[in-house]
């Protein structure tokens, strides 16, 4: 079921319209057959907590099942302070101790709960595993056949994953979420102000010829980083073995 899927990002996380009925419109029945005739097996639903109550939820979920679409629904909080403040830990338990019976009697074994979407805990990863656990074994307990979805600290890279304990559980899927080069992948999403033209005129692999071109000072360091790092296929498939 977990073999080929696409993340919807913006049905339950930062849709479109502030107008609820949106959420049961966002995609016909037609689009989501579109989905499953193109070869997908499941779909990946982040969640913002303020709309994991909300009605249209499970019935989204109904319409990807009965298109014959596995369906993870991964928590996708935005402004959260899970590191350090202990209410955000409360309602990362609040609501899934609400989704999970939700979820489980729509479809026991074809739904997968992902406890929550790039947890970062740079600083502190066992903190986060102790959580994780924490909020897996109440899953467990309430859906024991369910497939839980499992991911490292830092933001779900691969240090955070080799971080991570072994988990017990038997019946678990650990997610990784693999951006590196992130000053590539991401032309600096998340650093406004750079250079993104000559960001994505950078090469992969990294040739001899890698060079900050004529632009700011700012993003010609950046340039100059990446360039520094000797990208290339082979350092790729090394790093993607340490998680393997």
């Amino acid at each position: 079921m977990l073999a080929r899927g696409l993340n919807i990002t913006n049905w339950f996380r930062f849709p479109p319209s502030a107008d609820p009925a949106r959420l049961d419109t966002y995609l016909s029945d037609a689009a989501i057959a579109d989905i499953r005739a193109a070869g997908f097996t499941f779909v990946r639903l982040p969640v913002q907590p303020a709309l994991a109550a909300s009605p249209s939820l499970p019935r989204a979920i109904t319409r990807l099942r009965k298109a014959g679409l596995g369906v993870v629904v991964a928590l996708a909080p935005y402004n959260w302070s899970l590191e350090s403040a202990g209410a955000d830990q409360a309602e990362l338990h609040r609501i899934w101790a609400a989704l999970t019976p939700m979820l489980r009697r729509i479809d026991v074994e074809k739904i997968f709960p992902e406890i929550l979407n790039e947890p970062v805990f740079a600083q502190n990863p066992a903190a986060w595993a102790a959580l994780q656990t924490s909020v897996q074994r109440a899953i467990r307990a309430a859906w024991p056949e369910a497939t839980i979805i499992l991911t490292g600290a830092n933001w779900g890279g691969i240090d955070g994953l080799l971080a991570l304990p072994p988990p017990t559980d038997g019946n678990v899927v650990v997610s990784l979420h693999f951006y590196e080069p992130a000053v590539l992948t991401a032309l600096a999403a998340f650093e406004p102000g750079l250079d993104r033209i000559a960001l994505a005129a950078l090469p992969f692999p990294t040739t001899a010829t890698c060079a900050a071109p004529q632009t700011d000072t700012r993003t010609k360091a950046v340039v100059a980083f990446y360039c520094a790092q000797s990208w290339s296929e082979s350092r790729l498939t090394a790093r993607l073995a340490r998680a393997a």
